[in-house]
């Protein structure tokens, strides 16, 4: 009986201690999401295993000197390292992949949210004047474009680089991505996304050549993405790709910014974007008041505009059928597969007030192009127009050299492609002080259809020229003029005469 009660009694003190230990106040924490109680939520550092690219990655896979290499770096430099300037009226959300978490409310920077996935699950609560920031320093990898909400702008907080935005869903150098295929020489890999346009190796040494099947793959970096079966297929034949590099970027079908038709007072600023099929910034339809400032955009497109077709993306910055007040300054934008900036559309699409001023534009197959498509009928449609257009202060650089020269097609290689598909009304475009060094090509393309009701009022004033030796003879297309040609200093003096009305400098390279 003895026993008993004791047993008794110990059983009675240790169900005591256990109800002691349930609830002892400081094990059990109500989980608070405010801006006061950042250390109650585990942060996640994103950041842990990546290679962040040093210096200018644009022209390690081939290195090109100019003309105007001075002015380039220190253009260069200067918007690598503009200041956050923002005009913050709202909200302001924090994007933090070094210590952030999506379970934080991303009101402050302690409760920064991780990743981008963030945004879009939280954007039906944001309002005009609000603000998207991600912290510099960091590279957030997206699983989907971002869709800009109206009225909110997208820039960087705390010090550092820019924030990097990548197309591409990680860093496929990884033990056990890439495995040996029937083929020799070839590996696949496992890619359950839209069709891959690009695949960058060790951020610019060297890039992938897009081949349309299989048996096409000859060649080191040659690739094929079979979306059906999720499979991408490379040729290597230095061994597995993940032991010979280090850092492997896949771009798919997508851009890194979207901004729908109707989306307007939109303001992207001091970002990095990178690694994308189709676009670094893509404005759709109509819209009005976007800007683009103080940006990095590099390695882009190479996504089939539509399956089976040889059409690319591959525009750094689009806007496409109609913009208003739109401005696109300070960014460095290189080695997109098609055009840096870019606006263009359909029939009777109307361009007003749209400035490109101060920009460095490098390694593209085009540097700047504008165009809008024939109407059906003069009758029948309205005008198409582009009026009070800006093209200023930019340095343009090695049209046809970037990546985008695997599919080099020399009637449209130059820095400034204009009216490529008919253009009916150019009212007061001015094209001034720009620098214009070395393409492929020609430096400037302009076509233009005779019969418009008026003639286009196009102004080239205060530019500077250089090409030479080695490059088609074919510099200049302008209307009225036809295709201007030169072999030699005084020729390309003389064709710039006729088109420029006070050139700063104009150098025929021997």
């Amino acid at each position: 009986m003895r026993k008993l009660l004791l047993s008794l009694i110990s059983l009675i003190i240790c169900m005591l201690m256990l109800c002691s230990c349930v609830y002892e106040p400081d094990t059990v924490k109500e989980v608070d999401v405010s801006g006061d109680s950042a250390d109650k939520i585990q942060s996640v550092n994103l950041m842990a295993n990546e290679i962040v690219p040093e210096g200018n990655t644009a022209n390690i896979m081939r290195p090109m000197s100019g003309q105007s290499d001075e002015q380039a770096e220190a253009m260069r430099s200067k918007i690598l390292n503009s200041e956050d300037n923002l005009n913050i009226t709202g909200t302001k959300y924090y994007v933090s992949s070094k210590n952030g978490n999506d379970e934080n409310d991303g009101l402050t920077p302690e409760t920064a949210w991780a990743t981008t996935d963030a945004i879009s699950l939280n954007a039906w609560n944001m309002k005009k004047g609000d603000a998207v920031l991600f912290e510099r320093g960091c590279v957030f990898r997206l699983s989907s474009q971002i869709f800009c909400k109206e009225g909110v702008s997208y820039g960087a907080y705390g010090k550092g680089d820019k924030p990097a935005l990548y197309g591409s869903p990680q860093n496929y150098s990884k033990a056990g991505y890439w495995q040996p295929s029937k083929k020799k020489n070839v590996w696949k890999l496992s890619l359950p996304l839209l069709d891959a346009g690009i695949v960058v190796f060790n951020h610019g040494e060297a890039v992938g050549y897009k081949q349309p099947g299989l048996l096409t793959l000859t060649k080191n970096g040659d690739f094929y993405h079979n979306s059906t079966d999720n499979i991408l297929y490379l040729y290597l034949d230095k061994g597995r790709p993940n032991q010979v590099y280090k850092d492997i970027e896949i771009g798919t079908k997508c851009a890194i910014f979207t901004i729908n038709s109707e989306i307007s007072d939109v303001t992207i600023d001091n970002i990095c974007m990178k690694y994308a099929g189709n676009f670094g910034v893509q404005a759709i339809g109509f819209h009005d008041n976007i800007t683009v400032t103080n940006c990095e955009i590099g390695w882009i497109g190479g996504s089939y505009m539509t399956a089976g077709l040889t059409g690319r993306y591959g525009n750094g910055i689009q806007f496409w059928d109609n913009a208003s007040n739109t401005t696109v300054e300070n960014c460095w934008v290189y080695q997109c597969y098609d055009t840096g900036i870019t606006f263009q559309g359909s029939y009777y699409a109307v361009y007003d007030n749209v400035k490109f001023i101060n920009n460095l534009l490098e390694y593209h197959s085009m540097s700047i192009e504008l165009w809008n498509q024939k109407r059906e009928s003069y009758h029948t449609k309205p005008d198409g127009d582009m009026r009070n257009i800006e093209i200023s202060g930019n340095i343009c650089r090695f049209a046809g050299y970037g990546w985008g020269d695997q599919r080099y097609n020399p009637s449209v290689t130059c820095h400034i492609a204009g009216g490529a598909q008919y253009q009916y009304f150019i009212s007061s475009m001015n094209v001034c002080n720009n620098i214009f060094d070395l393409s492929t090509h020609a430096l400037i393309i302009w076509g233009y259809h005779g019969d418009s009701p008026k003639e286009p009022d196009i102004n080239l004033s205060g530019n500077t020229y250089y090409q030479g030796a080695g490059k088609t003879k074919d510099i200049l297309s302008m209307p009225g003029y036809g295709w201007l040609s030169a072999t030699n200093q005084s020729e390309f003096s003389s064709i710039v005469s006729q088109i420029d009305s006070s050139p700063k400098e104009v150098k025929w390279i021997s």
